[in-house]
This record gives structure tokens, sequence and C-alpha cells, in this order.
């Protein structure tokens, strides 16, 4: 058996091995780190740009993660310093402008306290969220059936969940509904769940008890509608724009502590028990008529493709071969016979359970079983929230280190300037990923990282110059544009100025703008300012 290199196989997070290699990066991370408070001390208004919180996310997801998996990293790629160098280069380089703009920033934030009073709005203002919301979802159930969603899946036939979230998401054969289901999750639902929990505290110091837990209840309502596709992952922008409000929005200390916490606690405990309530018992395939979805949404080429590289391994997307077997009949027998159920064989096996969430005996038995499993989970939670951005990015430098790559090919759009591309993130997976997985093909899986890391690794130093001018240029125009916000919204501008961040340390420039919320944060803010604009020309009407 072949000795595989220590990133192709999952990491665990232990004590560094002391060496030359771990100290500097080591240093630099920690450089980098300093540098960071102390911008963020000098200028508070720099919780607005874009530019500051990708500084951070990349910090946190590539230059610490190098420096803690260091000798992993040096074992498993040639060049090592070169690209250890053009990692922490790219994390001060992004400080370096931050320092420039705080230089000649004259906002009224510097070295103030960020403190925020949640505002009183208007009754437009105060819709707008959940306007968008039903917009965005509308649009996304207009082109998938409700009863082709993950979350139907996750409620009717819960091991079918992750077949039916690739469906919904990558397979339905729309631009427009995964873009609109995008905007939904990644900004507009956040956002809307954000107002509805400080107008319940509101109402609820104001011991209007009903209403209060009206607004909760469409906080709820927006959270579940984020679970649409089936994604669990799409929790994490909510979690970022709760905690970020309820630091600049809280009443004190005491206040912001104890409304952070519940925040984390609370999506966490929903992703923890999202894969739990996906690991029920019953009959797989019986209630979630994948060929049926197939056919009413006319993707048979598609779904046939998908049916068949799960058969490369067994529990692909969680379910087992035979399963498998019984989805690729009927999905065959649909397609042929356009639809046609009544002639074409039923599918339902017994649920395809992992190992450690086997049966016990006693009831004390299953709660220990649950517990393990859930903590099973919340580890692996933890492993791809700090572990697969930097080890999948690492991917992407081992392929430019072995296989020869025009980097002009990899850039969006290369295919209507150049009449050909390369789809780097499925290149990536399908050499790389499919190792890390034990022989999972599954057709939708890509290995995205950060345009940061990616054009630099394919293009050198004119790739790298064009991310950074990419990110700047979206950070002045984002800020700019926050600025004309009155004061009292500047936590929302945040939250949404760090969730797009975050997007941006995993996927590409353009895919980030269109179809994971960078777009829809800036009709937000637009529309935030033309409604106060006016509302204050009603005003001077009226007066």
């Amino acid at each position: 058996m072949l000795d595989l290199p220590p990133l192709l196989e999952p990491l665990i997070f232990s004590v560094p091995q002391a060496s030359v290699f771990f100290f500097f990066n080591l240093g630099l991370s920690l450089a980098t780190m300093l540098v960071a408070l102390r911008l963020f001390y000098v200028d508070r208004s720099l919780l607005i740009r874009p530019a500051y919180y990708c500084s951070v996310g990349w910090l946190l997801l590539y230059q610490i993660p190098l420096s803690i998996f260091s000798s992993e990293f040096s074992v498993s790629l040639v060049h090592v310093w070169k690209w250890s160098f053009m990692i922490h280069m790219i994390g001060l380089f992004l400080l370096g402008w931050c320092a420039l703009i705080s230089e000649r920033s004259k906002s009224d934030m510097k070295r103030q306290s960020i403190v925020f009073t949640f505002p009183a709005l208007g009754l437009a203002e105060r819709w707008l969220p959940f306007s968008f919301l039903l917009l965005m979802v509308g649009i996304y159930f207009y082109v998938v059936p409700y009863d082709c969603t993950g979350l139907y899946a996750l409620w009717a036939d819960p091991w079918m969940t992750l077949l039916a979230r690739e469906f919904s998401v990558k397979l339905i054969g729309s631009s427009l509904a995964t873009y609109a289901l995008g905007a939904a999750a990644n900004i507009i639902s956040p956002l809307a769940t954000v107002f509805s929990i400080f107008y319940a505290k509101r109402l609820l110091l104001q011991r209007r008890y009903i209403y209060s837990a009206l607004w909760l209840s469409i906080g709820v309502l927006a959270v579940v509608l984020v679970l649409t596709s089936g994604a669990k992952g799409l929790l994490l922008p909510t979690l970022i724009m709760t905690s970020i409000s309820a630091l600049l929005w809280g009443d004190g200390w005491v206040s912001r502590v104890v409304m952070l916490t519940a925040a984390i606690g609370l999506i966490s405990l929903t992703m923890v028990s999202f894969e739990l309530a996906r690991e029920r018992d019953g009959i797989a395939g019986a209630r979630y008529d994948f060929a049926q979805c197939t056919v009413e949404t006319r993707t048979c080429s598609q779904s046939t493709t998908l049916v068949r590289s799960l058969g490369y391994r067994e529990g692909s997307l969680g379910l087992s071969n035979r399963l498998i077997e019984q989805i690729g009949n009927r999905l065959s027998c649909m397609c042929s016979s356009q639809g046609d159920a009544g002639q074409c064989p039923t599918v339902g096996v017994p649920a395809y359970r992992p190992k450690e969430a086997g049966r016990a005996a006693t009831v004390a038995g299953r709660a220990a079983t649950v517990a393990a499993r859930a903590s099973t989970l919340f580890q692996a939670i933890l492993n791809r929230a700090f572990g697969v951005p930097f080890q999948v990015g690492a991917w992407h430098l081992m392929y430019s280190e072995t296989e020869h790559v025009d980097g002009w090919e990899t850039l969006p759009f290369s295919r209507r300037i150049f009449g050909r591309s390369l789809n780097m993130p499925e290149l990536v997976y399908q050499k790389y990923g499919t190792v890390y997985s034990k022989g999972d093909r599954t057709s939708t899986s890509t290995a995205p990282t950060s345009f940061l890391l990616a054009y630099t690794s394919y293009l050198g130093l004119t790739g790298f110059l064009i991310a950074l001018g990419c990110l700047i240029a979206w950070d002045f125009i984002y800020t700019a544009l926050v600025l004309r916000v009155r004061r009292e919204l500047w936590p929302i501008a945040a939250g949404m100025a760090a969730i797009t961040s975050m997007n941006f340390m995993s996927s590409d420039f353009v895919t980030v703008l269109i179809s994971h919320g960078g777009v829809a944060s800036v009709m937000v803010i637009i529309s935030f300012i033309l409604l106060r604009r006016f509302s204050r020309a009603s005003s001077d009407r009226a007066g």
C-alpha cells in the first residue's frame, strides 16, 4: 500500500512538531495577528471593511493552520518555503491596504467605542429583509418543486437528504434558482433573523409578549428556510450575522456575551441536530422520489451521471450500494417512459447507518450512543470550519506543482475570452478529493478554494496582483456605499461584509458575488439608502 501525503488524510489537531519551518510560520502568524489587533484598536471603522475581515479570515483559515500543520505541509509539497511565504504575504498585504485606508480615513469612529443602538425603523425598512426573503425563496420554489428539496427530504426521507441537496442545488439546471437560494441563505435570511431577534427582544422588554413571540417565530422561520436545500453549512452566515449584531447592538458586555453565546449555541445545536435527524431509522428512498423529481425538472442526463458516480464507493452521500442500484433502476425506467411511475420499480431499503451510530440495547445505551455521535459530529464541524479550507487550498498548490496548467484558463469568463476554460475545483477533486474520501467520485463533488490562493498558485505574481486588485475594488465600492447608510445600521453592514469575506476564503471572486450573496448585500445597502432618502423627501414635503 502506497504512503499518502499527510494532506490527503483527515487532519488531526495536535501539538505541532518543532522545526525552523514551524517557528517561521508561527512568527509570521503572530505578527499578522498583532498588526490586525493594533489596526482595529486605532480605527474602529475597519469593522465595516471587507478587506479587514478577509485579512482576519485568512489568518484564521490559512496562516494559523499552516503553523499547526507545518509538518504535514512540508512533507506534502515540494516548494514549501515559496508557498508558505506566499500565504503569509497575502495576509500582510491585506493588512497593509487596511493600514493605508485607515491612515487616510476621516471617519468619526476612530478610537471610539463600538456601541450602537438598534434603530427605530420605518415600516418599509423593517419589512425589507422579509420581502426580499419571500421573493428569493419564491423564485427558488418556482423552479424546484417543494417535495424535491433537501428540507422535504430531511422531514420525510432523512437518508435521502444529501442526494436531495445535490439535486436541488447543483443539478436543477437553473442559475436563477441557485442565485436566489444563495442570496437568501447568505445574506437575506441572516438579516431577517437578526431583525426578528432584536425586535422580539425590544417587545419583550416592553412586556408585549404575544408580539415578541410572533417576531421570534418569524426568525425561526427564516432559519428553517435556510435549510431548504438541505445544506446545514448555510447556517454559518446566520451565525456570523447574529454574532456580530449581538456584539455591536448589545446593551452591555453581559448582554453581549449572553447573546453571542446563545447565537453560537443555537446554530451549533441546529447543525448537530440536523445530522442526528438525518440518521433516523426507517426505510430509505421510499418517500423522496428522486426519479420523479428528475423527470419533472428534465434533468435525466445529469441525474443518471450522478447516480452512476455514487456506485464507486459504498456510502456515497450516505446511501448503500443496494439503494443506489434501486434508485438507478427507477430513474432509468422513469426517464425512458417519460414519467410513467406505475410501471417502474419502487425504491426502499433499510436505512444505511454508520458504525458509530449503531443501535444500543438499552435506553441508557442509546442515549450514550447519541451523545457520542453528537460529539463526533461536533468535532467534524470544527474540522470542516478550520481544517478543510486550508487542506483543500493546499491541494491546489500540490496540483500546480505536479500538473501543467495554463493559468489564464482558470479565471472566470476565460471561455468567453480565450474560447476554453479549466474547472479547477473539479479537476483538483478528481485527483485528490477522491483519494481523501477513499474512492468517492460523486459527479457533483468539487474542491473549491479561495481565489486569493487559486489565482496566485496558477498565475504566480500576476495572479496575486489580480486577486488583490479584485478584493481592493470590492472593498472600496462596498465601503463607499455603507458610509451612506445611517450609522445605526452599520452592524448589519459589518455582518454582511464578514459573510462575504468568509465566502471569499473558500470560493472564486465572481462566484461569491453572483451566487454567494455579494450582489445581494449591495442590493440591501442600496435599498436602505433609497428608503431613507424617500422617507426624508416625504417628511420635507409634509413639512
